[in-house]
C-alpha cells in the first residue's frame, strides 16, 4: 500500500531535480550572455571605453553607452560608427580595461592617437574635426 506514495515521492524528487538543472542552466546562460556584451552596454558595435559612459552627446539625458543614437541625428551608432566590428570577439578581454582583445593596441598594432585602440577600430571622423560621426 505504501508503494504508490513511495513512487509518487521519487517522481516527485526526479520532477524537482529536472527543474533545478533547467532552471541552473538558464542562469548561466544568462549571466554568459551578459559578460559578452558588457563592453558594449547598447550592443551597437561601439565598445563603452570609445562612447564614454559619462558623456551624453545630444543632450537627451541617455549616456552615450546606452544611446543607440548619440547624437540623435536619426541615424544609428552602428552605421556611422563606419567599423566592421564582426570579427571581434567582445568576450575576450584579457587585461580587463574594457577594450576586448581583438581591439586591444596594448596587445600588438598600431595605435596613433595613443587611445588604447587599434587605429582601425577607431571611429570614422569624415570631416576631421576631431569628432566622430556618430556624435
Amino acid at each position: 500500500m505504501n508503494q504508490p506514495i513511495i513512487q509518487k515521492m521519487r517522481n516527485l524528487n526526479l520532477i524537482q531535480t529536472s527543474l533545478f538543472k533547467s532552471l541552473l542552466t538558464s542562469v548561466i546562460f544568462f549571466s554568459l550572455s551578459c559578460s559578452l556584451y558588457s563592453q558594449d552596454t547598447d550592443a551597437d558595435g561601439i565598445i563603452d571605453v570609445i562612447e564614454n559612459s559619462s558623456i551624453d552627446g545630444d543632450t537627451d539625458t541617455i549616456a552615450n553607452i546606452s544611446d543607440v543614437d548619440s547624437d540623435d541625428d536619426g541615424i544609428s551608432d552602428s552605421i556611422e560608427y563606419g567599423v566592421d566590428v564582426s570579427s571581434v570577439n567582445f568576450a575576450l578581454d584579457a587585461d580587463t580595461d574594457g577594450i576586448p582583445d581583438d581591439m586591444d593596441a596594448s596587445l600588438g598594432g598600431t595605435d596613433l592617437d595613443s587611445n588604447g585602440i587599434i587605429d582601425s577600430f577607431d571611429p570614422i571622423d569624415t570631416d576631421g574635426d576631431g569628432i566622430a560621426d556618430y556624435l
